[in-house]
């Protein structure tokens, strides 16, 4: 540990501190995707997810005339 936190330009107490508080917010992150998926309904999804592409684009969502062809073009 002594070595990491001198990789860091820590002491052994702050190494510690950033750690734990990282941790702490990776359990805190965890939890509310959890909650959020245990709110989801399957069924919604798969209505939702049918109807993608059959759609067409709203207004200023177009894309640019022209930009898949830069985009080819950049690329070699």
């Amino acid at each position: 540990m002594k070595k990491a936190s001198e990789m860091e330009g820590t002491s052994i107490n702050q190494f510690i501190t950033v750690a734990v508080a990282r941790r702490l917010a990776e359990l805190k992150t965890m939890r509310y995707f959890e909650e959020r998926a245990a709110k989801a309904d399957p069924e919604e999804l798969k209505r939702i997810l049918a109807t993608a592409g059959t759609l067409p684009p709203r207004e200023g969502d177009e894309i640019p005339e022209g930009w898949l062809e830069d985009r080819i073009e950049s690329e070699s």
